[in-house]
């Protein structure tokens, strides 16, 4: 079952393999196909399978940790999403979708690539 943190639902619309390493993109499009294929995964305020390859993990934690459980907070917050629940991909990518809008402003103030996701929404 994959594993997602809630911000990564939005980094998902939006990425386009920008400022990683190949194996860090590799693994974004591998993690993408495996949603489009499996639908449901388990949503976790930890690390989660994109997580896995980032070269902002540092001994299991994320180098920028405070800005990305305030942006899971968030996430969490405005679609009202728990933890270590599972859900279908396909009905929180139609969620996240109708408050697009609200969730970029409210969420990703800081995130040094929110100019593509606006730049695309």
């Amino acid at each position: 079952m994959i594993k997602l943190r809630p911000h990564h639902l939005l980094c998902i619309e939006f990425f386009e393999g920008k400022g990683y390493d190949t194996k860090h993109i590799e693994n974004m499009f591998l993690v993408f196909k495996s949603l489009n294929e499996e639908d449901s995964f388990t949503l976790t305020g930890e690390l989660d399978d994109i997580c896995s390859c980032c070269h902002n993990r540092i001994n299991n934690r994320c180098k920028t940790q405070e800005k990305v459980l305030r942006y899971d907070k968030s996430m969490k917050d405005i679609l009202n999403l728990e933890y270590d629940k599972e859900y279908s991909y396909r009905e929180l990518e139609t969620a996240v979708g109708e408050k697009i809008d609200y969730l970029l402003n409210e969420t990703c103030t800081d995130c040094q690539w929110a100019y593509i996701c606006h730049r695309k929404k």
